[in-house]
């Protein structure tokens, strides 16, 4: 069966996006996006906000040790650099690649520093098994939603009807496993560089 160009074409983009962003020998600093540090940050807010509101109702698992700078810190300065970062960019690189823009090295060593910092005091969140385990369970629910649209769409049916609903349903659910997958890689690539760069053990 021949695939349609549009869908060859947008796959080969996407072979090329992974070998540029993973590098095979793992020695070479992967690119990392503007958007790529959106989702770290906001995860980590939210993950926080989490732990915040639901100590008030049940015991939590207790952050480990750590003698780094305080998490607020780090964080008001990587939003400081990842701001000078997308106001030094000329306008018209603005409308055209709004959130696809590489960030500057030093702004990287900081987001790299904060993902590794809430490795060391989380692993169960953002350790490399943890965050390759959150990849992966997204990435199943994109499939398994797509395989059930596939399904449900080739059913002689209303909408109005249970399998419409579940059109609907697969169709959601395929939206949130895709965005959760992008996210997810992008936070594992910053706990993986952050690890290769800032833990004790690989240091010369």
């Amino acid at each position: 069966m021949k695939l349609p160009s549009v869908l060859v074409r947008a796959l080969f983009r996407i072979y090329l996006s992974w070998n540029r962003y993973n590098p095979i020998d793992g020695q070479v600093s992967p690119v990392f996006l503007w958007k790529h540090a959106y989702f770290l940050m906001w995860h980590i807010f939210f993950w926080s906000l989490g732990r915040t509101i639901l100590e008030r109702f049940m015991p939590i698992t207790p952050l480990l040790p750590h003698n780094e700078a305080s998490p607020r810190t780090q964080a008001e300065s990587a939003t400081h650099l990842m701001r000078r970062d997308r106001d030094e960019r000329p306008f018209s690189e603005k409308i055209v690649h709004t959130t696809r823009f590489p960030l500057a090295p030093d702004t990287v060593d900081q987001l790299t520093l904060i993902a590794y910092h809430h490795a060391t005091i989380a692993p169960w969140q953002y350790g490399k098994e943890a965050r390759r385990k959150a990849t992966r369970t997204m990435g199943l629910i994109g499939l398994c939603s797509l395989a059930l649209a596939c399904v449900f769409f080739n059913s002689d049916a209303p909408p109005d009807s249970v399998i419409g609903w579940m059109r609907l349903v697969s169709l959601l659910g395929m939206l949130v496993g895709v965005a959760g997958w992008v996210a997810d890689t992008a936070i594992e690539r910053f706990v993986l560089e952050g690890v290769r760069r800032h833990s004790p053990k690989n240091s010369p």
